[in-house]
């Protein structure tokens, strides 16, 4: 049998792990450094539940690869999170707690813009990041994990609650006008709680290159005047990077905000987000006044620029204010989603002069009982190549609307757009429209196109050279 530890030898462990500490203070390097133990736990170094444990923490991680975090309640504050390090602990019970005055719970700084210079080889699983947003409201900037200039993370079986900022930041310094550069970050099988909806994001992108967020599960989240779960939004910072980002399994339920659900909004000046692929989500019961999808990098794209390649493809998105929202971009394509029980109309363009969309293409949706208390399923203002293919338009629009539609062309002007393969179909006695055009809307008709598509009866006012 395991003889117990003696108090007198678990006091000579702490010792000597915390002069080891000493003698190496951890550095914000990509290679790491050389750690004396490869596995301790924070009590380790004199952490007790229901006490600050700060300093324990940040000397078990500067000796050991492997920290554990014993089940407990334990206080955390700013504290650092060094290269080649695992955080992890035995599930829900494992609680690292942010008191309300700290800045944040868990930050990191690489200190340099260059990724070589990253803090790498995170990897925290099995414990719960706790908030306390119920008790102390909303603190926009006051995050539970800040990671700027960090590389190889992965998050697991992590549960974030009661956050009063963002959950995850991955940005660009605490400071701000700092370039830093993340790369490769997964967040896989974790939960999102934002208990009251007193919160601003689940995880804010402000500059990654590469991050997967997989079979996690947000809800009870972000506040009416922010913007969702997922808010990819780079500051107005030429240097900032934002490309290859993969959401894909998660579930969404009671999101608020004024946004969407899933968000990537760029000022104009900032490279436009690219290679983002959202799949495979459901989201049920959003709160919020936007959508389940948006995209604005408010401009005009020209026909040399560059694609964005986003994918948007086999969601599932269930009532809410409005299921998507695509105000300008180039290169968007919206494929086999089920959009159901959206109030409010999609948006395709913008009437504003100085954004558009162009090369966009929605092809075998679903759309049913979408814009009910509007006027259409979808609107589409300025755009120019515009694909409509194999969607099926069930109860689109409001039945107390006599000119309710599948689609409008609202205020602005389009060109190359066409309808291939649609269904347009209502269970209503009214009679919707299946493709109405506002006056206010030019259409390019000889660059159009109609073919094949089902009207079931229904009016079509849409222009096209065939």
């Amino acid at each position: 049998m395991k003889r117990a530890p003696h108090s007198g030898d678990l006091q000579r462990r702490r010792l000597l792990l915390a002069a080891a500490a000493a003698l190496m203070p951890w550095r914000a390097a990509a290679g790491g450094q050389v750690k004396s133990s490869d596995t301790v736990s924070i009590l380790d170094f004199g952490a007790q539940p229901g006490t600050d444990c700060t300093g324990a923490f940040n000397q078990a991680c500067s000796v050991a690869r492997r920290v554990h975090v014993p089940a407990g309640e334990y206080l955390l504050r700013e504290a650092g999170w060094p290269s080649d390090t695992e955080i992890f602990g035995d599930g829900d019970r494992s609680i690292l707690r942010m008191p309300a005055d700290a800045a944040y719970l868990i930050t990191n700084d690489s200190g340099s813009a260059s990724p070589r210079q990253n803090i790498a080889g995170l990897l925290m699983r099995d414990l719960q990041l706790r908030g306390s947003c119920d008790a102390d409201g909303m603190s926009e900037f006051r995050h539970l994990v800040s990671l700027n200039g960090v590389s190889g993370v992965r998050f697991e079986r992590v549960l974030f609650r009661g956050f009063r900022g963002d959950a995850v930041y991955l940005g660009s310094g605490n400071r701000g006008a700092s370039e830093r550069h993340n790369t490769d970050v997964v967040i896989a099988d974790c939960r999102f709680d934002g208990i009251n909806r007193e919160n601003r994001n689940g995880i804010s992108v402000i500059d990654c290159d590469g991050l997967l967020v997989d079979g996690c599960r947000f809800e009870n989240l972000t506040r009416h005047n922010m913007p969702g779960a997922i808010d990819i939004e780079p500051n107005r910072h030429p240097y900032h990077v934002v490309r290859h980002i993969h959401l894909r399994g998660n579930r969404f339920r009671r999101i608020g905000g004024s946004v969407g659900v899933i968000s990537v909004y760029v000022l104009a000046g900032t490279p436009a987000p690219r290679d983002i692929l959202v799949e495979h989500n459901l989201s049920e019961d959003y709160l919020g006044t936007g959508g389940f999808f948006h995209y604005n990098d408010n401009r005009a794209p020209a026909p040399e620029s560059a694609h964005a390649n986003v994918v948007v493809r086999d969601n599932d998105a269930r009532r809410g204010a409005t299921s998507f929202l695509l105000l300008s971009g180039k290169g968007i394509v919206l494929a086999r989603n089920r959009f159901r029980d959206f109030a409010h109309s999609a948006r395709i363009g913008s009437p504003v002069p100085a954004m558009a969309a162009r090369d966009i293409a929605l092809e075998g949706n679903l759309l049913q009982r979408c814009g009910t208390a509007g006027q259409s399923a979808v609107t589409v203002h300025s755009v120019d190549g515009l694909r409509f293919a194999s969607n099926r338009f069930i109860d689109a629009g409001s039945a107390a609307a006599a000119t309710s539609a599948a689609v409008l062309f609202g205020r602005g002007q389009s060109s190359g757009v066409s309808f291939e393969n649609n269904c347009f179909e209502t269970a209503s006695p009214r009679r919707f429209i299946a493709i109405r055009k506002d006056p206010a809307h030019v259409l390019d008709p000889a660059s159009n196109r109609f073919d094949a598509n089902s009207l079931n009866g229904l009016a079509n006012f849409f222009q096209a050279a065939q």
